[in-house]
């Protein structure tokens, strides 16, 4: 595909819509902008949030071995059901880790419609066609 292909598919898409290309991009850019932001914001929060009740997990879970350790005057506490949640709570850290970074990269897919409207429209319409 040409530049002129490009062309000729943008100029049918305004056509279609009844209005011009001046119009259109930077009205799909602002769309653009905002969505990714909203995805980049949200998915920041939810990683945040849930790193928090993890850390708060882990260090409640540190607070029961010990005092476990102090009643019972024993180092046995690996027999536990400790051991499960600490398990899992670090599992689902590292799930929502993986989650999170992937959310903040594809929210990152903002800086092109920052820098360059046009262009990432552009590359836009190509990646669809």
């Amino acid at each position: 595909m040409n530049a002129n292909d490009v062309n000729i598919i943008i100029d049918s898409i305004c056509n279609k819509l009844g209005t011009t290309v001046e119009v259109v991009v930077p009205e799909y850019t602002r769309y653009m902008i905002a969505s990714k932001a909203i995805t980049l914001i949200v998915g920041v929060a939810i990683t945040l949030f849930t790193a928090t009740l993890m850390q708060m997990l882990i260090a409640s879970l540190k607070k029961s071995i010990t005092k476990y350790k102090e009643k019972y005057e024993r180092d046995d506490w690996w027999d536990e059901e400790w051991v499960i949640m600490y398990v899992i709570g670090g599992i689902v850290l590292i799930v929502v880790g993986i989650i999170g970074t992937t959310v903040v990269v594809k929210g990152l897919g903002i800086i092109p419609w920052i820098v360059s409207p046009q262009g990432a429209f552009i590359a836009d319409i190509m990646s669809r066609v």
